[in-house]
């Protein structure tokens, strides 16, 4: 028989600390191809990742007669950025191909057509509203660019429209809202044990808000904040 724990305050600060560093340390590994990958995409005239750009050869071919390569970075330089053209069109038949989601009824009985179409009612609502386009389209670059690509889907209580305001202590409460987001790769990190998505345990995300914001949120620990913000050297962020 299992027997639950819980952790105590200082315990869980510890441990949830042990995690954090041991999936940045697995993630590590993989930062470096990330850089790369994004040198090789956005940067136009980067050498070697531009295949493109004319050599020695070509210019002598070009011009008829003999020419010095041109240096990187010189305005007279000629490239084409082949892996983001490739990138772009691989991500193109994604956005026209996404994910979707149809409901149909089990039976031809009333009451199962009846219930499958207000389910494909609100698929088709939920799909503009939470504008999953444009999320799919993200999350498919992200894929393309890193290997992996996030899709995040959480019920947050303070979004929404507002639901009553008490006035003796200044409390809005809202009616809540799902949301659907797609995270940046870089503020991933992972339960490094997990050797399919069954089996993970935990994963962290890094969320940056402003000063403001923050405030807002944690009234009471507004002292902390001000102090983590102080030794950052920022009072912005």
């Amino acid at each position: 028989m299992a027997i639950v724990k819980a952790w105590s305050p200082e315990k869980s600060k510890t441990e949830l600390s042990k995690r954090l560093k041991r999936a940045k340390n697995y993630r590590e590994r993989l930062e470096g191809q990330w850089k790369t990958n994004e040198t090789t995409l956005y940067t136009s005239n980067s050498r070697p990742y531009s295949s493109t750009v004319l050599d020695e050869d070509m210019l002598v071919r070009l011009e008829g007669g003999e020419s010095e390569s041109p240096q990187s970075g010189d305005p007279t330089e000629m490239a084409v950025n082949y892996a983001w053209k490739f990138v772009r069109f691989n991500h193109s038949q994604m956005s026209a191909n996404p994910p979707s989601v149809i409901a149909r009824p089990t039976s031809t009985d009333l009451e199962d057509r009846v219930k499958a179409d207000a389910a494909d009612r609100i698929c088709r609502h939920a799909y503009h509203d939470k504008d999953m386009q444009e999320v799919v389209d993200q999350a498919s670059l992200k894929c393309l660019t890193y290997g992996t690509g996030w899709m995040k889907t959480v019920w947050d209580p303070d979004a929404g429209d507002s639901f009553e305001f008490d006035k003796v202590s200044s409390e809005l409460t809202m009616t809540g809202d799902i949301l659907v987001s797609c995270p940046s790769t870089w503020d991933i990190w992972i339960d490094p044990d997990a050797k399919c998505w069954r089996d993970v345990r935990y994963m962290f995300e890094r969320i940056e808000m402003p000063e403001d914001e923050a405030m807002f949120r944690w009234e009471q620990h507004a002292e902390d904040i001000k102090k983590f913000l102080k030794s950052k050297g920022s009072s912005s962020d």
